[in-house]
């Protein structure tokens, strides 16, 4: 490379020159000894004559090395410069790319921080929905349920037939606002809540009747004939939520009236296969279009309708009926349907399972209840004066003798100084609440620690129902009660001898020791409560045995009323039903409590 470089450079001649005269020494170097020495004056000579050019080549040689480190110094110049640019570059775009992480991190905490306010509001509004339903609920309800039960007491008083029947109207035209209210609130309560179904034993065809009769005046009003069907059969007494069912073909009718005008409305009612019972409320008004169909049942819609004179016009009301009735329809385990076109009418139809109570259609008492006492000793926990004298009124009537309180402190006081066979409590009150109240009554140990506690409410949601049963509420009741409803209700309650026998009882500790009692009822509680917790998640694979099995052991602790609810369960599934061993098995927490508390009454823990 070096030879290159010289051969382009100035120095290129005396290259020239040095190769030369190595050109002429090489012979006489490669010469013998002799030669050599011979020729020793000629080599120093020619050797004189290389020493100038090659100082020329070496100068050459190093104005090259001068000029190549130069160059090597520009490219390595131009290298940092390079790498220091691309470095600020790398810095600055590092910068950058902290600023907007960090933009992006500052605004992630201002959307958490939205997202918590977010939270928090919706959480206070919930709260706030819940006082307002929880005080309109009261504020409401409670002048209506006084004047219900005031209603229902002159009904049952010594008036004439006209007198009664106006009374009954009355009644039946309360009861349909207190439904339509009930609806208004229901609208606006939490969107989650299903409806809680209360199924117990009634008549469905008093039910039919009082229906007609408290909307054939609204009926009429507009020029319609409303009839219940009279081709129907009788349907007797059914297991179901008479309540909810009355509210859907309430609603039902009612909007088989608004759309109707001069035409006729029939409600009939027919038993299907199983146990289902099919309702159907046809009328012809001015039906709706199957388009809109669909949406009928949506939450406050309200289509627009057609007056006599064909001008359209806004449909009253508040657009929920329709959608709670869907609601109820598909919590009792059945569904709704809907025939129309315009002009033609409308055609509801309603699938619901309603199994009978009994083939003679008399409506029954708890399974397992022992036969009742002439008189009661009931505790009518109500701080409404007006709800607190009509369920007194109502009970003192029937014979049974009633304590009343105005608050939970007071019921508390007088749980502890006195038992009852049941106490009803109210569930809204001031002071103490009826929740707060039985949580007291429950784990105080006093006289009612093991008494049927009965919450009564207006507004039953399903958290309200939650808290209520794990405070120790046996059933929760929907107020006002009417008198059929309190007596059913007063029926349930079972004497403290069907929780236990205490003569077997008796008979146990005279032969056993008492450890031996200790490990029987400890044995009780364990199966017990392992059984309840499994039913929680549903219902075990081994339900039959595992119930065969706790009877036994419930029979042999005198823990009577447990081992025939046990066996109940046993019958049922041994003979496929199903829905009825699934209802059965719902009272089971409640009646074990009640037995538990029973057993510790007489000086044992199970």
């Amino acid at each position: 490379a070096y030879r290159a470089m010289l051969a382009r450079s100035q120095a290129a001649g005396d290259v020239a020159q040095v190769m030369a005269i190595l050109d002429e020494m090489i012979p006489l170097i490669d010469g013998g000894d002799a030669d050599l020495v011979a020729a020793r004056g000629v080599l120093e000579a020619q050797a004189a004559r290389m020493t100038p050019p090659i100082r020329r080549i070496a100068a050459a040689a190093l104005a090259i090395d001068a000029r190549r480190s130069d160059a090597e110094r520009r490219q390595l110049t131009t290298q940092i410069v390079t790498l220091t640019a691309l470095s600020t570059l790398m810095f600055v775009a590092l910068f950058l790319l902290l600023v907007l992480l960090w933009r992006l991190y500052r605004g992630r905490l201002r959307a958490e921080a939205a997202m918590a306010a977010a939270r928090e509001e919706a959480l206070a509004a919930e709260q706030a929905r819940a006082r307002f339903l929880g005080m309109t609920s009261h504020e409401m309800r409670t002048p209506l349920n006084g004047l219900l039960g005031a209603l229902e007491l002159l009904e049952d008083s010594d008036l004439d037939s006209d007198q009664r029947d106006h009374v009954r109207l009355m009644r039946l035209s309360g009861e349909a606002l207190r439904t339509h209210i009930d609806e208004a609130l229901g609208g606006l309560g939490p969107p989650g809540d299903a409806p809680v179904l209360r199924p117990a034993p009634f008549d469905l065809d008093a039910l039919l009747a009082d229906l007609v009769a408290g909307q054939r005046i609204a009926a009429e009003a507009r020029g319609n004939t409303f009839r219940l069907d009279p081709a129907q059969a009788r349907l007797g007494t059914a297991v179901g939520d008479a309540r909810r069912l009355g509210q859907v073909l309430l609603n039902l009718v009612a909007n088989a009236i608004k759309f109707t005008r001069e035409g006729t409305i029939t409600l009939s009612a027919r038993r299907d296969t199983g146990d289902a019972v099919v309702f159907s409320v046809h009328d012809t008004g001015i039906g709706i279009a199957e388009a809109e169909q669909p949406a009928i049942f949506e939450d406050f819609i309200r289509l627009p309708h057609r007056d006599v004179a064909g001008a359209e016009e806004e449909a009253g009301g508040t657009g929920l009926g329709l959608g709670i009735v869907r609601r109820i329809v598909s919590a009792m385990g059945g569904h709704i349907d809907v025939e129309s076109s315009p002009g033609a009418g409308s055609i509801f139809t309603v699938r619901v399972p309603l199994p009978p109570a009994r083939s003679d259609g008399e409506v029954q008492p708890e399974a397992g209840a022992a036969p009742l006492p002439r008189t009661l000793r009931v505790l009518v926990v109500e701080d409404t004066p007006a709800s607190r004298t009509v369920t007194g009124t109502m009970l003192e009537r029937d014979g049974h003798e009633v304590v009343l309180a105005a608050d939970g402190i007071e019921a508390v006081r007088a749980a502890d100084e006195a038992a009852f066979d049941v106490i009803l409590m109210d569930v809204d009150m001031p002071r103490l609440d009826g929740i707060e109240a039985t949580r007291h009554i429950r784990e105080g140990g006093g006289p009612n620690a093991a008494t049927r506690i009965v919450a009564l409410t207006a507004y039953h949601g399903a958290r309200t129902v939650a808290r209520l049963r794990e405070a120790g509420a046996c059933a929760i009741e929907v107020k006002p009660l009417s008198r059929a409803a309190l007596r059913a209700l007063i029926a349930q309650v079972p004497r403290d001898e069907a929780l236990v026998n205490a003569a077997h009882i008796a008979q146990m500790q005279a032969v056993l020791s008492e450890a031996q009692m200790a490990g029987t009822m400890a044995a009780l509680g364990r199966e017990a409560e392992a059984l309840l917790a499994d039913l929680e998640a549903g219902m075990p694979d081994d339900l039959g045995g595992r119930i065969h099995r706790l009877a036994g052991t419930a029979g042999a602790c005198g823990a009577t009323a447990l081992n025939t609810r046990l066996e109940q369960i046993e019958a049922a599934l041994e003979t496929g039903h199903e829905a009825r061993a699934r209802a059965l098995c719902d009272g089971l927490p409640t009646l074990w409590r009640r037995t538990r508390a029973a057993l510790r009454q007489h000086g044992f823990a199970a």
